[in-house]
């Protein structure tokens, strides 16, 4: 009679043929070989008779055993393939053991831990890899990781087989555009957001004055401004921007980028005007007025800081005693009329905006009004009376413009 035994992998419904020997009535040791590391498998003898009959194998119990398997730790297991600044493209063998000895792998683990003066950070966990091969993104560069690769086997454990310190390009690329940049006003400041850039760790808001509002042309002479910020948010004072004024925006990662073909834009708020009128030639003077020609406010629209919308005039007597105040919208001529003669007087002129004047800033002219003439033509000899004498009538007319 002889033994044989048949064997067949756990779960599988196919019993394989495995080897027999002659039937012995010691216990007798038979050596399977072939199988695969680490599986569970069921193992059944049958017995062939004289008559090279085997009795039916359901009448053999099976008994169920577990072949061993080693888990192999080499550095070289896992090879780098490429890195970028902000990703590692990864790889590793399949089995780095003898095939009869390596436990069979269910899935992989990769552990990515940040390197750092004082230990490791841990950064991310990747889990259930089917592959042999992953890309590890979303990295910063110039960053040093350790990277440990865990095999998880058939069995359930879970051990590291390889790890490897790998560091990032620091090469950026500072071409990428920042989006979603808004821009919004307060009573005091311009806040400028963006949307935060992983790849960046510095941003630079550059910014340029194009117009004063209350001029007809783009300034020329304005430089772009720059300011630097490892945020996503910058505030700029309305105290260092120039009021009522059209400026262009726009936030960048790169420190020499100098323009940018599609902008942000704002306007600052007015204020009242900081320059005063001036005098395009000497005033004309009578004994009753004066006659003021002044230089075409659009000279000074830098300093308008709003929209220009009349002169307001304040005239003063000797003493700075305030007798008239007026408004007027003549822009090159202005005339005061109905002062009395051989008097001094002083007259100030403001700039007036949609927001108002500036009582600091004004031009301030003081004059004498000429005296009054005697017109010959109205002395008339009336008649003689020796009681009364000569008549003689005086009358006064406005001297001309010297």
């Amino acid at each position: 009679m002889i033994y044989f035994v048949q064997y067949r992998e756990e779960n599988s419904m196919v019993w394989n043929k495995g080897p027999s020997q002659v039937y012995s009535p010691n216990i007798s040791n038979i050596w399977v070989g072939g199988l695969n590391p680490g599986r569970y498998y069921e193992f059944r003898v049958v017995l062939i008779d004289e008559t090279r009959e085997p009795q039916d194998p359901s009448l053999s119990k099976p008994v169920k055993a577990q072949t061993k398997c080693l888990v192999t730790k080499k550095q070289e297991f896992l090879h780098v393939n490429i890195t970028t600044n902000t990703s590692i493209s990864l790889s590793w063998d399949n089995e780095t053991g003898p095939r009869n000895t390596e436990c069979p792998t269910r899935n992989y683990l990769l552990e990515v831990d940040k390197v750092t003066d004082t230990g490791y950070i841990k950064t991310k966990e990747v889990v259930n890899i089917k592959r042999n091969s992953y890309l590890l993104e979303m990295l910063s560069p110039g960053q040093t990781y350790c990277v440990r690769l865990k095999k998880i086997t058939i069995n359930g454990e879970t051990v590291t087989i390889s790890n490897k310190n790998i560091t990032t390009d620091d090469t950026v690329d500072l071409s990428k555009d920042i989006v979603l940049v808004t821009i919004k006003k307060t009573d005091s400041q311009i806040k400028i957001d963006w949307f935060p850039m992983p790849l960046y760790k510095t941003y630079f808001v550059k910014y340029k004055l194009v117009r004063y509002m209350s001029c007809n042309e783009d300034n020329t002479k304005s430089t772009l401004e720059v300011k630097e910020t490892p945020n996503t948010t910058l505030s700029l004072s309305l105290l260092d921007l120039e009021p009522y004024a059209y400026y262009q925006l726009f936030v960048t990662a790169d420190k020499n980028q100098m323009i940018k073909e599609f902008n942000s834009s704002f306007i600052t708020p007015g204020t009242v005007p900081t320059d005063s009128p001036t005098l395009s030639s000497d005033p004309k003077v009578t004994n009753e007025s004066i006659h003021l020609f002044l230089t075409n406010y659009s000279d000074y629209c830098e300093y308008m800081n709003g929209v220009f919308k009349e002169y307001k005039i304040k005239l003063y007597d000797y003493s700075q005693e305030l007798i008239r105040e007026s408004y007027e919208k003549q822009t090159d001529k202005l005339d005061i009329t109905g002062l009395q003669s051989e008097s001094q007087y002083s007259v100030k002129i403001y700039f007036v905006n949609h927001v108002g004047f500036n009582a600091n800033v004004g031009l301030e002219h003081k004059f004498t009004t000429k005296p009054n003439t005697l017109d010959e033509s109205s002395l008339n000899h009336v008649g003689f009376n020796a009681n009364v004498g000569l008549e003689h009538k005086f009358t006064t007319k406005p001297n001309t413009l010297e």
